[in-house]
This record gives structure tokens, C-alpha cells and sequence, in this order.
């Protein structure tokens, strides 16, 4: 007989949850693109589908595991660009899209490495959203990793093209990555200048 409970799934709390169960919303703190003097509230209201991280997942008697913190960052950072102008939210979904792809041509170097460098800037930029919260600053993720990978990428100039969907695929990450700098260096300019005044 197992007296307390293992390591399981919740389910009577569900993993994905609507307010019909138990009536609750997320909310956080964001602060708004640009103005730092405010930080306005964002709230999911109910009904929406969240993920319960206080309640579910992965649980040992009832103590919330390491997996909680984690969801909740990620979720939130969701809600946050979701809550954004749609094209904000399309253009980091095809920018994550256009950098995962790589897993399609792992016996390439450059593809390894682009996946590699995409997976480290998403960790920097949710640990840098769950410290500072939505704001311009996120672009340093992207600007201390995808710097040295255009650099490497622009040695790698002869492999870009139309001619096959690798070289296709390699000059799309390539200009993707360089317009994301272009913004991503400019926003965190502008979060450091409003941050000295």
C-alpha cells in the first residue's frame, strides 16, 4: 500500500484548467515597452486556460516542485506577448520557428549551432523576464548570443542560398537574426538611456 503520494500527475487539479473548476486568473506585473515610470497590471482574466502551476504538474505530496517557477516564468512571458500588437507575437513565433528548424539538419555545424545558441537566448530571456519583468531589456538576450552567431553565420556566406533547403533555411536564420538585432539593440539602448535619466 503506497500511504502518501508519489511523484504524480495531479489530475483532479488538471493541468490545463478553466475557470469552471476553481475560479481563479493570473496576474502579474509587466512593465509597459518603453515606459519604465509605469507598471501597469496584466491580467488574464477568467475564463482562459492556464497553466495551474500552484496546483499541478508534477507534485510530491503536495509540496510544489522546482518545475513550478519555471512554468510560471514561461507562461507569463506567453501572456505578456500575447497581450502585445499581433504582429508582435507573430514575428517571436516565426522567429522561434525559423531558429528551431535547425533540428532539421543536425549533421550540418552551423545548423548545431544555431539551435544551440536559440535554446540558450530563450534561457536568457526568460531568466531576464523573471527578474526585471516584460520590458525592452529582453533584447540582451538576444544581443550576447546572436552577435557572436552572425559573426560565425557571415563565414558560412558560400552555404547561403536558394540552391537546397539547407542553404535556404541558413539564409533565413541569417536575415531573421540580423533584423532581431537590429530591433533587439536598439531596445536595450533605449532601456539603458530611460534607465540614466
Amino acid at each position: 500500500m503506497a500511504r502518501k503520494p508519489a511523484w504524480r500527475l495531479n489530475a483532479h487539479w488538471s493541468f490545463l484548467m478553466t475557470d469552471g473548476i476553481i475560479p481563479m486568473f493570473l496576474e502579474f506585473h509587466s512593465w509597459t515597452i518603453g515606459k519604465r515610470d509605469r507598471a501597469p497590471r496584466l491580467m488574464a482574466r477568467k475564463p482562459a486556460w492556464r497553466l495551474n502551476a500552484h496546483l499541478s504538474f508534477l507534485m510530491t505530496d503536495g509540496k510544489r516542485t522546482f518545475m513550478a517557477p519555471i512554468l510560471e516564468t514561461v507562461f507569463g512571458f506567453m501572456t505578456a506577448v500575447l497581450a502585445q500588437p499581433a504582429w508582435v507575437a507573430v514575428w517571436i513565433g516565426w522567429m522561434a520557428a525559423i531558429n528551431f528548424s535547425g533540428i532539421f539538419f543536425l549533421g550540418r555545424r552551423p545548423a548545431r549551432a544555431v539551435l544551440f545558441v536559440f535554446l540558450l537566448s530563450v534561457f536568457l530571456t526568460m531568466l531576464l523576464f523573471h527578474i526585471n519583468g516584460y520590458n525592452r531589456l529582453l533584447g540582451l538576450g538576444h544581443v550576447v548570443t546572436w552577435t557572436p552567431l552572425l559573426f560565425y553565420l557571415s563565414r558560412q556566406r558560400g552555404d547561403m542560398g536558394l540552391q537546397s533547403p539547407y542553404t535556404a533555411w541558413l539564409l533565413a536564420v541569417f536575415v531573421t537574426d540580423f533584423v532581431s538585432l537590429i530591433i533587439d539593440y536598439a531596445d536595450v539602448i533605449r532601456y539603458l538611456l530611460a534607465e540614466q535619466t
